[in-house]
């Protein structure tokens, strides 16, 4: 049995901590984070992976690819598949595509692993200022 509240917090910790050892600011971290979840809640996660990889021009573009890269391993950790390169936007979208969109309890299962370690991320970056 997979316990997912501490699959997601140790995800979120994880990313959290990653951000602070690059020394991105707590708020940069919150903002990012928080526009990530809503497109989760309110799209799904190929928009939310969409959404991330458009922060690669900009100042965000550092907490998008840690965003990214944790949110990636723990997908790929969960469903027992191989991880995917998240500095590539036609590899990511093309893993999400034949690993979670293609079957929608994976989707949903995703999905719901997705905002909960966002969430926890946010209060995370909250509780660092």
């Amino acid at each position: 049995m997979i316990n997912l509240d501490f699959e997601t917090a140790s995800t979120a910790q994880a990313m959290v901590s990653a951000c602070r050892r690059g020394n991105l600011a707590s708020e940069k971290i919150e903002n990012v984070v928080n526009k990530a979840l809503g497109i989760v809640q309110e799209n799904g996660p190929y928009a939310a992976t969409l959404f991330l990889f458009t922060r690669r021009q900009s100042d965000d573009k550092n907490v998008a690819a840690v965003v990214r890269a944790n949110l990636f391993g723990k997908t790929a950790a969960l469903l027992s598949v191989a991880e995917v390169d998240t500095e590539s936007p036609d590899d990511t979208l093309q893993f999400l595509l034949d690993h979670v969109c293609a079957d929608l309890g994976r989707l949903l299962f995703i999905k719901q692993v997705w905002e909960q370690t966002l969430i926890y991320a946010r209060h995370g970056a909250k509780a660092m200022k």
